[in-house]
């Protein structure tokens, strides 16, 4: 009886096979085993969808039941991956040890990023050290839906909200680099894009203003297929008028802007009315 309760056992804690080549789960186990820095550990099919990660030799699970779309983002020195549990919510897994040191119970996470990691409960960001602890000196900010993309440290630098609605760039005291009074803030590989109401302006990482004038697009205005002296430039979604040598005359701020003249714009301001200004060829609004 004791040898069959002992076969019974080792049944029970059988380590499952992982997916072979062309088998259901294979991509996605494949996947999330290119993350592990455990040699002991075996990424596994769980249910609808989700992997397991299992311990080979303590034949045991050190992470059950998440979602294989995970943040595949590991920084050079830290081997935790932000992933998701079956219940939606966010943490960290050490893919060296088999532990959580932020367990998976934040409503959001962002991925560890220069030692600090952003989470989000109860509509409020904090950062969190590797060991899960508040990092001091960085503030809590509140959480919308902002336009940001996500709250992770580059070149010790950081784009986050203020209670206000508008976007700026904390260092890693805490302190602003950029002060919070931006409609948006996109980090690019050599520079950061910070757009004001009809204007984007390029920062450089020591906070030097590499280019005032930063634009998405450049139209030619044209009445009666005659080009005019003038451009349309375009700044997140809305329109100005610029000279011919790329200097602004008018900051992005209509929705459209028609010529009705050789010297005379129609530029729209409203989305909900007829409301409109006439601009001449220096973009100065006139009577």
């Amino acid at each position: 009886m004791a040898a069959a309760l002992s076969v019974l056992l080792l049944a029970c804690a059988r380590v499952p096979d992982a997916p072979r080549p062309g088998e259901p789960g294979y991509a996605v186990c494949s996947d999330c085993a290119e993350l592990i820095l455990n040699p002991d550990f075996r990424v596994v099919p769980s249910h609808d969808g989700l992997v397991s990660v299992w311990h080979v030799r303590k034949r045991k699970c050190v992470l059950k039941d998440v979602c294989p779309d995970w943040d595949k983002i590991m920084t050079e020195r830290s081997p935790l991956i932000l992933v998701q549990g079956a219940d939606g919510r966010y943490g960290f897994f050490d893919s060296r040890t088999g532990a959580c040191p932020i367990p998976l119970v934040h409503r959001h996470a962002w991925p560890l990023s220069e030692g600090r990691c952003a989470v989000e409960d109860n509509d409020v960001v904090r950062f969190l050290d590797e060991r899960g602890h508040a990092v001091a000196g960085l503030p809590t900010f509140p959480y919308y839906g902002h336009p940001l993309d996500d709250f992770v440290f580059r070149h010790g630098l950081c784009a986050v909200p203020d209670t206000s609605f508008l976007c700026g760039v904390i260092d890693t005291t805490g302190r602003w680099f950029l002060e919070p009074k931006y409609k948006d803030i996109v980090f690019l590989d050599d520079c950061i894009l910070a757009t004001l109401p009809g204007r984007r302006i390029q920062f450089g990482f020591d906070g030097s203003v590499l280019n005032p004038f930063v634009v998405d697009n450049v139209y030619p205005l044209l009445f009666h297929d005659r080009q005019l002296e003038v451009f349309a430039f375009e700044v997140d979604e809305r329109y100005g008028l610029m000279d011919r040598a790329g200097n602004p005359l008018t900051e992005a701020v209509y929705l459209s802007i028609e010529p009705v003249s050789p010297a005379l714009f129609r530029a729209s301001l409203d989305e909900d009315g007829p409301g409109y200004v006439l601009l001449d060829l220096q973009g100065r609004i006139t009577r």
